[in-house]
């Protein structure tokens, strides 16, 4: 018996161990690579991905975990579900994402992990990777995510000598999130919580923080009052409320018909107008909460309508997010959407809706099919009977 195992260890085939030992060095090299890009990246944040130079980096990523049928079992083709186990989601957020149209999953794995402000790296995304032996999505990140490090550190040393304080805030956010921990994090990073689901998030928004906007909106949103006159003691100091929904072409338009409607008019108080930019420090916590609390507590809403507003409405279209815009423009189909219910629910009557259309924008927008067959946009003054809208809102009982 001896014998003839000896003579079996002589008589090995040499093209299968020559197979073998590929196998054995290509598993070492992934090893090796893996953890020396998880060492580079152990301080570059996670939030990287979503800006400008990390998108190459994050294709390649969600192109080869998405493309693997989340139903597979094998540690060979682990799919977005183990990398999003892997990387702290919850059993809940997992089945949310699960059940998401219209978005990546791997995509919305990584942006919900990228929300942590602290612990969220990329060391942890590449070694989740090398544990679920997907060694293909980090082979076909490398050059991108090593171009991604070096840019990242480019734009701190940038961002640290436009700096006259040693204290290094990250894009407004304040001293009680730790940005002197040697993390690298992008500019952008306080917009990202808000382009997640609100099933996703981490933050909700306090009650206390809903009572103080509710005396902001009441109190701070007009920009003009009636100077040396006295008035009798009112609780609310303007006497109707608006709320401003507008997509990218449309913000310049949207705070000059605010600042028209904060104007003081005769024995009138303003007209309050809530712009969501304006709340940043509120409406990012949980945008969908303050939105739908807001919504029926407003006297009008009043849409600004341009081609994008109509583009961005249209259920066949999938609406441009843009961190440079204001926080309104992300909103505005779901704005539209309870307008929608609203007026169903209302037995078809508009009581609460008053489109404005651009004076440069009338001729094509009355032409749209959008416009034509949206029912609840049908109330509408172009932009230079304003101050007419404006008397008619202040009159209304």
């Amino acid at each position: 018996m001896a014998k003839l195992e000896v003579d079996l260890l002589k008589n090995k085939n040499p093209e299968l161990e020559k197979i073998r030992s590929e196998v054995l060095h290509s598993k070492g090299e992934d090893e090796k690579l893996a953890k020396n890009l998880a060492s580079q990246l152990s301080t570059i944040h996670a939030a990287y991905l979503f800006s400008g130079c990390g998108r190459s980096a994050l294709a390649q990523i969600c192109t080869v975990i998405s493309s693997t049928p989340a139903c597979s079992n094998t540690a060979a083709t682990s799919s977005w579900k183990d990398l999003g186990f892997h990387l702290g989601l919850t059993f809940h957020q997992i089945c949310c994402i699960e059940n998401y149209k219209y978005s990546d999953c791997t995509e919305n794995v990584l942006k919900t992990y990228a929300q942590n402000m602290n612990a969220a790296t990329l060391d942890k995304v590449i070694m989740a990777l090398y544990e679920l032996k997907r060694y293909d999505a980090i082979s076909m990140a490398y050059p991108y995510l090593i171009a991604l490090e070096k840019y990242a550190r480019r734009e701190q040393v940038v961002r640290s000598e436009e700096e006259d304080s040693g204290y290094h805030s990250v894009d407004g956010l304040e001293s009680e999130e730790p940005t002197h921990d040697g993390i690298l994090r992008p500019s952008g990073l306080r917009h990202l919580r808000s382009q997640l689901y609100i099933t996703l998030r981490n933050l909700e928004i306090a009650m206390s923080d809903q009572t103080a906007l509710d005396d902001k909106i009441e109190d701070n949103h007009q920009q003009a009052m009636i100077a040396n006159r006295p008035r009798p003691q009112n609780k609310n100091k303007c006497s109707k409320r608006v709320m401003l929904t507008f997509a990218k072409d449309g913000e310049k338009i949207a705070y000059n018909v605010a600042a028209q409607l904060r104007k003081a008019r005769g024995q009138y108080l303003p007209i309050g107008v809530l712009i969501l930019d304006e709340h940043t420090e509120l409406v990012e916590a949980n945008p969908e909460q303050f939105i739908t609390h807001y919504f029926p507590r407003v006297d009008y809403i009043i849409p600004i309508i341009t081609p994008k507003y109509l583009e961005t409405i249209d259920k066949n279209n999938v609406p441009e997010i843009s961190l440079s815009s204001a926080i309104d423009t992300r909103y505005v189909q779901m704005i539209h959407t309870l307008m929608v219910k609203y007026y169903v629910g209302n037995s078809c009557r508009n009581d609460k809706f008053r489109s404005i259309i651009p004076d440069c924008h009338v001729d094509s927008i009355l032409r749209d099919e959008r416009m034509k067959r949206d029912l609840v946009l049908q109330a509408f003054v172009t932009e230079s009977k304003l101050e007419t809208l404006a008397m008619r809102i202040l009159k209304k009982k």
